[in-house]
């Protein structure tokens, strides 16, 4: 049913719910959409212009090709609704979400969005620019060639997502969260990626040539092949990774855990692992030439075919570490055994006995 900008502007102001209507092509700037429901209403190629959304409900409404241009949105909620073709033009968002909806060829440009989220949608060619997305939460979503470009995504969640063909570009990524998501073979060369939160993700073949990764958590995450040249990584984690054939070469970890990982043929080669810890860790054919390893803990470690030439040790620890290198535990600053690690061994086969 079609309905006329006046009718529709009357049911506005009286608070009615808008549902099963026609209102394609309107012009609603400057009306205040401050509560209103709408359900089921076909919303095309219509124009928001400084419009105010406050606890405004969306429920499977068609908003193809229409423009929202420096409106605020808060608390707002878009349920089923097709967002194809929509252009947000520096708009004001915050606590506002869209379930299962659709975003193909949609334009997010300018503007600031605070704590927004995107639940059980899809999107498709789609791009975010210019944005200041803090605390974005995005989760059970497919992101199809979706491009952030010059966003900040400060402590935004992207959780469980495959994102193999967005396109990261001159964003900020501080303390973000990329649990399970499927990142393989991104290329974050450079990029501040302090305190963000990697665990369990798909990293294989990815690139993070001279980036920050001050506090970064790896844990548990796929990193074969990975490129960590020349990082800064200082107290970064990565706690049961699976990193074989990594690159770190000429990094800095120092005080990073690496215990119970996985680093089958890595590269280490001319790092600083000072005070680094390497519990339980499998280092099998590591390379390990030219590193700083001071008051750093290789205890029960399988470090068998490892290379350690040219490295600097001070109180380093080897408490039965699994070496193929006969001289290696001989050498200068090297702890062949911990006495309060041995102490403890006995103390624990005598309680257990």
């Amino acid at each position: 049913m079609r309905v006329s900008e006046q009718q529709l502007k009357e049911w506005l102001d009286n608070g009615i719910t808008i549902v099963n209507v026609d209102c394609s092509g309107m012009d609603f700037s400057h009306m205040d959409m401050r509560g209103v429901i709408f359900e089921n209403v076909n919303l095309k190629n219509t124009l928001f212009h400084r419009n105010a959304f406050d606890e405004s409900i969306f429920n499977d409404c068609d908003f193809e090709n229409a423009r929202f241009i420096e409106c605020e949105l808060n608390a707002t909620l878009f349920n089923q609704c097709n967002c194809s073709g929509v252009n947000h033009i520096n708009c004001q968002i915050t606590k506002t979400s869209w379930s299962e909806s659709q975003f193909i060829s949609t334009q997010f440009h300018s503007g600031l969005y605070q704590k927004a989220a995107f639940i059980k949608s899809y999107f498709h060619k789609t791009t975010f620019q210019q944005l200041t997305a803090t605390e974005l939460v995005c989760t059970d979503t497919q992101l199809d060639e979706t491009v952030f470009e010059q966003c900040n995504l400060y402590k935004s969640i992207f959780y469980q997502l495959d994102l193999r063909t967005c396109l990261f570009s001159h964003c900020e990524l501080q303390n973000m969260v990329w649990t399970k998501s499927n990142l393989a073979n991104h290329q974050f060369d450079g990029v501040n990626l302090s305190q963000s939160v990697f665990t369990e993700a798909d990293l294989t073949g990815a690139s993070f040539k001279k980036a920050n990764l001050l506090q970064a958590s790896f844990n548990g995450a796929k990193m074969s092949f990975v490129c960590m040249d020349e990082v800064q990584g200082k107290y970064a984690i990565f706690l049961e990774a699976q990193a074989d054939h990594l690159s770190a070469k000429n990094a800095d970890f120092e005080q990073s855990i690496f215990v119970e990982g996985f680093f089958e043929q890595a590269n280490f080669s001319q790092s600083n692992l000072s005070l680094s810890v390497w519990q339980k860790a499998n280092a099998t054919k590591a390379n390990f030439d030219n590193c700083q390893f001071y008051f750093t803990d290789f205890s029960y470690a399988n470090l068998s075919e490892a290379s350690f030439d040219g490295a600097t040790f001070n109180e380093t620890r080897f408490h039965r570490a699994i070496t193929t290198d006969q001289q290696l535990k001989k050498r200068a600053g090297v702890r062949e055994k911990d006495d309060a690690l041995f102490e403890a061994e006995l103390w624990s086969e005598q309680y257990h006995a």
